[in-house]
């Protein structure tokens, strides 16, 4: 018997080769975002947001291609402590790609 074995067991299950990230459907969001504790003001801030990332990224493998520090949203000279919101353009594909993203 290997010694990795009890590891293995305990551990979950291999992801599948041809798994595919996707976005999560409009109705899931919204009812999570609804379930929330916070103003109606932020709900709507919350679904602009997830509009603009879907519009952005309609392919999610594009936006896990991003480097870490693109996908959270931090630019050059940004630290930690000194975040600014993002804007926009930085919200982007760096990957020179020019298309416009479609809409859902």
């Amino acid at each position: 018997m290997n010694a990795n074995a009890p590891l293995r067991a305990a551990s979950s299950p291999d992801t599948p080769a041809r798994w595919a990230p996707r976005h999560c459907p409009e109705a899931e969001y919204a009812a999570f975002v609804a379930s929330l504790p916070m103003s109606d003001q932020w709900r709507r801030k919350h679904a602009q947001f997830h509009l603009r990332f879907r519009q952005t990224y309609p392919d999610l493998h594009t936006w896990f291609m991003q480097p870490l520090r693109v996908r959270l949203g931090w630019r050059n000279g940004e630290g930690q402590n000194r975040r600014l919101a993002p804007s926009p353009a930085s919200t982007r594909p760096r990957d020179g790609s020019t298309s416009t993203p479609a809409t859902t």
